[in-house]
């Protein structure tokens, strides 16, 4: 019993970890994005002027974004609304009733 239950928790802080890490992944992808399509076109009054170089920054920056987000979501989920089937000791959703049993 207590050996599943510590196999239970070492597979949740593996879960926690990975949709971390998926996050992050997803906010370098949307920052390589926005580096490889953004550009501007700036117009200086003598020509136009050279497209800008952006560097790793948005790349950097998603991840911290999304890294944020991230974050929210697992202290949401650690310690968010406890809603739950009444049978499964969730208890009353939002609204205060308990659904009666079918």
């Amino acid at each position: 019993m207590y050996s599943e239950i510590a196999s239970n928790k070492r597979r949740s802080v593996l879960f926690i970890g990975l949709f971390f890490v998926l996050w992050l992944a997803i906010g370098a992808v949307i920052g390589l994005l926005f580096r490889t399509f953004y550009n501007r076109a700036a117009n200086n009054g003598y020509g136009a002027a050279p497209p800008p170089h952006y560097g790793w920054t948005p790349v950097v920056v998603g991840m911290v974004i999304c890294g944020i987000l991230a974050i929210g979501g697992i202290i949401y989920s650690l310690t968010g609304d406890q809603v739950g089937a009444p049978g499964l000791g969730g208890g009353a959703g939002r609204s205060g009733r308990v659904p009666a049993a079918a």
